[in-house]
C-alpha cells in the first residue's frame, strides 16, 4: 500500500489523472473520501465511483468490481480524510532516538516514530488509553521505504541486521500482518520538536538534522576548520575535504600503479 500524507492532495490528483494502480482499493477509497467530503450521499458517491472507472479503465464491469465499490464506500464512510499534521516529539521520545549514537539507526527510528504516531494521531478511534508507554502504535510501509525515507542505503544483510539490532533494542518489532510495532513512543513530557509533514515527504527526515545541528549534536570540527555531521562511524572529514581526500588518494594510487608497470616494462625490455 502507498503511503499517503496528504489525502485531499491525492484524491485531486486521482481524479484528473486516475489510477496510481489499476482498479487499486486505496485510489478508489480516496476519491470515495473526496466526494464524501464535499457531502454528497452514498448512492451519489457510489455513481461518481462508477463515473470515475468507467473513465479511466475501459474494462471496469460494474458487476464484477461491485465488491471493490461497496469497500471503498464502507472506508469513506468509516475514515475521514487524512491530513498534514505537525507530529510532536518529546524530549524522552528523543533521547531515546539520541541514545542510539549511530546516525543511520537514529533517522531510521526517527521516521518510524513520525510515521506511527501521524497515522495513530490521524485516526478515529473509540478505545482511549492512557499512560506513557503505548504499544499500538504501527505502521504498515515496508521497511526498504523507512529506508528511503531516512536516506539510509544499506545491502540486504545490513537490512536484516538493522531489523534485528532495533528489535533487541526494544525500539521495533514486526506483527503477523506484516506491519510494525514502534515501541519507542512516550506521550508524556515537554514537547522539544515539531515535524511539519507539509512538505515532500523524502525530506522529513531533513527535519531531524536540522534539529541536531541547532542544539549542536553530533557535530564534528574538521581540520578545515567547518562543522560537520558524522553519517557514520568511520568519517572523519566534512563532505569537500571527502571528496578532496578521495582525490589525492586516488593520484597517490594511479601514480603507484604507473610507476610499477613503467618499472616491469623497462625490465623486460
Amino acid at each position: 500500500m502507498k503511503m499517503i500524507i496528504n489525502e485531499p492532495k491525492q484524491a485531486k490528483e486521482l481524479l484528473e489523472h486516475g489510477f496510481v494502480k489499476h482498479m487499486s482499493l486505496q485510489d478508489l477509497t480516496l476519491v470515495a473520501k473526496h466526494y464524501k467530503a464535499e457531502g454528497c450521499s452514498n448512492s451519489q458517491i457510489r455513481k461518481e465511483l462508477i463515473i470515475f472507472c468507467n473513465k479511466f479503465n475501459p474494462e471496469f464491469n460494474e458487476v464484477i468490481h461491485a465488491g471493490l465499490i461497496n469497500t471503498a464506500l464502507s472506508n469513506a464512510e468509516k475514515y475521514s480524510f487524512r491530513i498534514p499534521e505537525n507530529v510532536k516529539i518529546t524530549q524522552k521520545e528523543m533521547d531515546i532516538i539520541q541514545g542510539l549514537k549511530d546516525y543511520k539507526l537514529e533517522k531510521i527510528t526517527f521516521i518510524l516514530l513520525v510515521l506511527a504516531k501521524y497515522y495513530k494521531d490521524n485516526k478515529v478511534t473509540k478505545k482511549k488509553i492512557s499512560g506513557d508507554v503505548n504499544k499500538n502504535y504501527y505502521t504498515n510501509a515496508k521497511f526498504t521505504e523507512i529506508l528511503r525515507l531516512a536516506k539510509v542505503n544499506i545491502s540486504k544483510a545490513e537490512r536484516y541486521y538493522t531489523m534485528n539490532l532495533l528489535y533487541k533494542l526494544g525500539i521495533w518489532e514486526a506483527t503477523y500482518f506484516g506491519t510494525h510495532r514502534i515501541k519507542c513512543v512516550r506521550k508524556t513530557g515537554a514537547v522539544v520538536m515539531e515535524v511539519d509533514l507539509d512538505v515532500d515527504i523524502s525530506k522529513v527526515v531533513e527535519q531531524y538534522t536540522k534539529y541536531k545541528k541547532s542544539i549542536g549534536l553530533g557535530l564534528e570540527t574538521c581540520e578545515c576548520g567547518k562543522t560537520y555531521m558524522k553519517k557514520s562511524n568511520s568519517q572523519k572529514y566534512c563532505d569537500e575535504c571527502s571528496i578532496k581526500n578521495k582525490r589525492i588518494k586516488g593520484n597517490e594510487r594511479f601514480k603507484k600503479y604507473y610507476l610499477k608497470h613503467s618499472a616491469e616494462k623497462n625490465n623486460d625490455l
